[in-house]
């Protein structure tokens, strides 16, 4: 008959032996979760980065092209206050620009909602702001419009001046939170 201590002692040395890898498994697959998660947390916050630079990129395209239709309707507006001659290549130029900033707003709307989407309300609010602004300017900048003077689209050039930087600087804020 075999001795009853051998056995109590292989038994014991067995539940040590599992025990003992049954926790080693549990600290390896808890320490491989918290990795995993911490490497997925710097992913998302890369991916946000990128966002980010691509929503400026669109943003700073739309600006470009709002910048440019207010410049030239400026000149224009200039002249017409001088009685200078108004070609119609300008105009027509001046209404090529007028529809690419039409066009422009589904961009600029884009980027609003891309920015909800990855949880940049500060952002989006201060593109809000902005995007009224453009909305209405877009609405009353009408070269033959008796309201838009040089009176007029100075006025509201400080308006936009108030806005636009602020879209600025809450892109560097949100974009300095990632870093």
């Amino acid at each position: 008959m075999p001795d009853l201590t051998t056995w109590q002692v292989v038994a014991d040395n067995a539940v040590k032996i599992g025990l003992g890898a049954l926790i080693g498994g549990g600290l390896t697959i808890l320490g491989t979760w918290q990795s995993h998660k911490l490497r997925r947390l710097s992913e998302l916050e890369k991916e946000k980065r990128e966002k980010l630079e691509k929503i400026l990129k669109d943003f700073e395209s739309f600006n470009s092209i709002f910048n440019k239709y207010w410049s030239d309707l400026a000149v224009l507006i200039d002249k017409k206050e001088d009685n200078k001659r108004i070609t119609d290549k300008e105009l027509e130029s001046l209404n090529e620009l007028r529809s690419n900033l039409y066009e422009s707003f589904s961009i600029f709307n884009s980027c609003r909602a891309m920015l909800l989407l990855i949880g940049a309300d500060n952002i989006e609010k201060k593109m809000t702001a902005f995007g009224i602004i453009a909305d209405d300017l877009f609405e009353k900048l009408f070269f033959d419009s008796e309201e838009c003077n040089s009176q007029f689209l100075n006025k509201e050039k400080q308006r936009i001046e108030k806005v636009r930087p602020q879209v600025y600087l809450a892109f560097q804020s949100e974009y300095k939170k990632g870093v």
